[in-house]
């Protein structure tokens, strides 16, 4: 079967549409047509089969005779005649009439008999509507006696040429008409469908000359809220998606070759000299040097799978299980305390571990990439904490909510959603971190979404609140907590 365009199919759709009203239409118009006008004969033969009766129920019954009788003229073309229990004319309007009955009586009902006939023999050629009704019917509703005229049978043949003749020009003309009028609906629709679709072909066109290297490009948006104009908005708003994933992807890329370049340059350069002077070089602690290279690539690499796994959107978890969060932050708070102030970051700098606000609450996730969220918000808060690192989980409703908080200088409102893309460290971290690699809110970020919850960074203490406190150091500020919230398991 052809392929068909969006022209071609409404043009299609809309003349079979079309064709079957119209058809239904004039198959309905032709039938209560032809319905009236068989109507209106056999009422004007009623009224003249009444007229007949009564005009010979008042002359004393004489028509009733063996003698014909001509009787009075009827309207123009209508033949009325008077026919006896045998069948025999007795009397009628015209002597044409005289040489037998329309119908006989034999097959003539208490209540009359209506026929349709294509002539009248010995009389006329054309059609005819034919009513028989016994005397006393014919009477019904006057006020004449019945008498006289028992067992006579009144016939009137009403002509009906002219309203066959019009319903034969109703009908040709609707079978020339409707297919005219069928072709010119999908000549219209074809133009209009052409009209309607050129603003969506342009659309199309210019979308289609937008290659990879030119995202920046927009379609044409026109005025208005039709659907036009909110295909060519979406069409644009799809194009910034894009090109915010190109140039994501671009800096990912781009950072991520700069991460690895940096180990892989260390491990070269103590390797040729190592070489260089076999004989000056320790290879054991130059073991010990590259053993931390190698260490910091490996958990680059595994960060940067864990986000290519996870893709934007994706799921970045296994097949979820019931997961008690209060024992992932019990594990991380205890290895806080006990490794917490060798950290290399901290320079043996005492750090107090507060997990006096913990409470149970279950979760459904994968315990492993949770885990993860946690370490990775623990090592945050340590790595800039003044003295105090609190953890803080509670269930509140439906969500489990867990607060890690520092007393460090704390984070911008301005850096509070640039601090979660990928490879993004602040100055301060720039200068002190000089070991991260800039992914672990990153991940962090993306676990707690693929897990339907959210994560958001806020002051640890209130404004002005922490101004308050005796200072332990220069660098105490208002600290950050970073709360995260998930779907809590409740059965």
């Amino acid at each position: 079967m052809p392929s068909f365009g969006v022209r071609a199919k409404s043009m299609l759709v809309a003349c079979a549409v079309v064709a079957t009203v119209l058809a239904a239409g004039s198959v309905g118009l032709v039938f209560l047509l032809d319905g009236a006008l068989h109507s209106q004969a056999e009422t004007s033969a009623r009224i003249q089969a009444a007229q007949v009766a009564a005009l010979v129920a008042g002359n004393g019954g004489h028509a009733g005779s063996e003698h014909r009788a001509v009787l009075p003229p009827a309207a123009a073309g209508v033949y009325v005649q008077l026919v006896s229990v045998h069948g025999r004319v007795v009397a009628a309007n015209t002597r044409a009439a005289y040489r037998q009955a329309f119908v006989a009586p034999r097959g003539v009902g208490a209540s009359g008999v209506v026929q349709s006939v294509g002539y009248l023999p010995g009389v006329d050629e054309d059609p005819y509507i034919v009513l028989a009704e016994p005397f006393s019917a014919a009477l019904d509703g006057t006020e004449v006696s019945r008498s006289s005229g028992s067992g006579l049978t009144v016939e009137v043949a009403e002509p009906i040429a002219w309203p066959v003749h019009v319903e034969h020009l109703v009908t040709a003309a609707l079978a020339l008409g409707v297919p005219a009028l069928v072709v010119l609906v999908g000549l219209l629709v074809w133009w209009l469908a052409g009209r309607a679709l050129a603003p969506v072909e342009d659309i199309r066109a210019q979308v289609d000359a937008v290659s990879s290297r030119e995202l920046h490009r927009r379609v044409v948006e026109p005025s208005g809220g039709d659907e036009i104009a909110r295909l060519a908005r979406t069409m644009n708003a799809m194009l910034e998606r894009l090109e915010r994933s190109a140039d994501r992807e671009r800096q990912f890329t781009s950072d991520a070759s700069h991460e690895l370049r940096s180990p892989l340059a260390s491990l070269q350069t103590q390797l040729e000299v190592a070489v260089e002077h076999p004989d000056t070089e320790r290879w054991d602690e130059l073991a010990v040097a590259m053993l931390d290279d190698v260490q910091r690539m490996r958990e680059l690499v595994d960060d940067l799978l864990l986000l290519a796994r996870s893709g934007e959107g994706g799921s970045g978890r296994a097949t979820p299980g019931p997961v008690d969060l209060d024992e992932l932050v019990l594990v991380e708070a205890h290895r806080l305390r006990t490794y917490g102030t060798h950290h290399p970051e901290r320079s043996g700098r005492p750090l107090i571990v507060d997990t006096t606000g913990v409470k149970a609450a279950r979760v459904l996730g994968d315990a492993r990439s949770l885990g993860r969220v946690v370490r990775n918000l623990a090592d945050n808060a340590a790595r800039h904490a003044v003295t105090k690192v609190s953890f803080v989980l509670y269930p509140d409703g439906e969500q489990a909510v867990l607060e890690i908080s520092d007393d460090g200088s704390g984070i911008a409102a301005a850096d509070r959603e640039r601090i979660f893309e990928r490879f993004t460290r602040l100055d301060e971290a720039r200068n002190v971190d000089q070991g991260g690699s800039g992914l672990g809110l990153a991940i962090v970020r993306q676990v707690v979404l693929a897990h339907g919850g959210s994560v958001h960074v806020e002051d640890a203490q209130p404004p002005g609140e922490w101004n308050e406190i005796p200072l332990v150091s220069p660098d105490r500020g208002p600290g950050a907590r970073f709360v995260v919230r998930l779907p809590a398991l409740t059965s």
